[in-house]
């Protein structure tokens, strides 16, 4: 963390003052996302560092919203709750129960999701130039699949891909294509197919789980 940040981070922190319950850090990519819990949201003292917040990655939460929101964010909360460092204070994601009703639902959602903008990008744009983005954000979503289907994810997406494969019966090697940029022009049509049944089938499986 840079003298700048960390300096940045402290105004913040000083500002809340008592209001803010817990400092927490998420992680992803080699970037820092800064989370302040506080017990109520002051507009005013958060004009007085917005110069501050500028600098940063941050995301802003009262303590309500995460111990009563997990039926809204399942997905996003089960990532924060594994991902999640404290640096000071509580950290609220650590004991987050996350009830697979609602992860069932949102993977759901999620997924259908996903089968319309893939549809919507493909007409809009060249395979080649989004079928890079699509890999990122399906890494939340198949961790919270692994939850969903008792699949203890390892560290190499690659290795528990494998994993789920087996026990869910979908094959997910295009996801891996995509992790490791192996997208030949003259497979892309094929890629984004793979993709597509991919989802599909994931959508189905889920939608028939018994819960």
């Amino acid at each position: 963390m840079t003298q700048k940040i960390h300096s940045a981070v402290q105004k913040i922190k000083d500002a809340l003052g008592g209001e803010c319950l817990a400092l927490l850090r998420y992680e992803k990519d080699e970037k820092n996302t800064w989370i302040f819990v506080v017990e109520k949201v002051d507009f005013t003292v958060m004009e007085s560092v917005k110069k501050q917040l500028k600098k940063i990655n941050f995301l802003i939460f009262r303590k309500e919203e995460i111990v009563h929101g997990a039926d809204v964010f399942p997905i996003e909360f089960l990532n924060l709750k594994r991902n999640v460092k404290r640096v000071e204070g509580e950290n609220f994601f650590k004991d987050l129960v996350i009830s697979k009703k609602d992860l069932r639902w949102k993977l759901e959602f999620e997924l259908r999701n996903k089968l319309i903008y893939l549809r919507e990008q493909f007409l809009q744009e060249k395979g080649k130039a989004f079928l890079p983005k699509i890999f990122p954000t399906f890494v939340p979503i198949f961790v919270a699949l692994c939850e969903l289907f008792d699949v203890k994810p390892k560290k190499k997406f690659s290795t528990t891909s494998r994993a789920f494969e087996k026990s869910v019966g979908v094959d997910l090697s295009v996801f891996r294509d995509l992790e490791d940029l192996k997208i030949d022009k003259s497979e892309i049509s094929n890629k984004i197919q793979a993709v597509n049944d991919a989802f599909e089938q994931l959508a189905v499986k889920v939608n028939h789980l018994k819960i």
